[in-house]
């Protein structure tokens, strides 16, 4: 899963360790550990995950890939 590194680099930057994934996902360590370890996440799981670490989910059309690799970068930087 390509966003597993995405989240582990959200979660230092808000300075968070897989403990304090329960107080704020509603998820125990276990089951963020698994996530983060490239595990294959529900839909359910993932939104709390990313509420969690205060970004959002997006689908990018296939289509539009090009238009958004070109301002990700720098977007991810003013965000994170």
């Amino acid at each position: 899963m390509k966003s597993i590194p995405q989240l582990k680099v959200r979660c230092l930057h808000l300075g968070l360790e897989q403990k304090d994934m329960k107080l704020r996902m509603g998820m125990n360590q276990q089951q963020y550990q698994k996530i983060e370890a490239g595990g294959n996440p529900r839909l359910n799981a993932l939104a709390l995950v990313v509420e969690g670490l205060e970004a959002e989910l997006m689908l990018v059309p296939k289509c539009s890939l090009w238009t958004w690799r070109r301002w990700a970068p720098i977007a991810t930087m003013v965000c994170i």
